[in-house]
């Protein structure tokens, strides 16, 4: 009689998932930081370069923590589709679909990045919309 293949649930849950998880979680931390830094720094013309640069880390953190969110959930939910009552209900297409939705959810953020990093915009001599934004958030319109 052949034995049967026994499921180890903690390997399949380790790896990338608790990878992801650590990362979204650090990244959270390092936004939550960059926050601070931005409510207490104030907006004057000495500080409006580092405000802008605490606003942007702000924002890279947030991303970083929903990237690593996102890919904590998807290899947590592949590792439940690898368990032995749930490959009855794993086909073909749906493990198609879920690497297109994860390839989707990369590219999705990579696309984000780049427009985010081309800002080529000419400064202009008059206040201008970020300017503003940037008086708002960083607390101080004088």
């Amino acid at each position: 009689m052949e034995k049967e293949k026994q499921f180890n649930s903690i390997k399949a849950d380790d790896g990338p998932a608790h990878s992801s998880a650590v990362f979204a979680t650090i990244s959270g931390f390092l936004r939550l930081m960059a926050n601070q830094v931005v409510f207490n720094m104030g907006y004057t013309d000495q500080t409006s370069l580092p405000c802008e640069v605490a606003v942007d880390i702000s924002i890279i953190c947030y991303s970083f923590t929903m990237f690593g969110a996102y890919m904590f959930l998807w290899f947590r939910q592949r590792s439940l589709y690898e368990h032995p009552s749930m490959q009855e209900q794993s086909k073909r297409w749906l493990k198609r679909f879920s690497w297109m939705s994860a390839i989707i959810v990369v590219g999705g953020g990579v696309f984000v990045w780049i427009l985010f990093s081309i800002n080529k915009r000419p400064p202009t001599q008059t206040t201008d919309a970020r300017e503003l934004k940037l008086r708002h958030i960083c607390g101080s319109y004088t």
